[in-house]
């Protein structure tokens, strides 16, 4: 069984923190929809956000870009 490390970047702390809870975000990663975006970039889509990450295959970590809610 792999296990994968989810983790905040600088960029995610910088600019998005304030206006999305971590919280939201792990649970949108592993509750909403999938979908491959270039070669290591991921993007899911949950009911109320959007998180944009990076997969690193090699050391089992994908990192937290950018998050933003939803318009409705």
């Amino acid at each position: 069984m792999t296990t994968l490390k989810i983790v905040k970047t600088a960029h995610f702390q910088k600019y998005h923190e304030r206006f999305v809870p971590w919280s939201l975000v792990v649970e949108t990663i592993f509750t909403g929809r999938q979908k491959r975006k270039g070669h290591d970039f991921i993007e899911f889509k949950g009911r109320s956000i959007y998180v944009f990450c990076k997969q690193d295959r090699a050391r089992g970590v994908l990192k937290v870009i950018n998050a933003k809610r939803l318009e409705k």
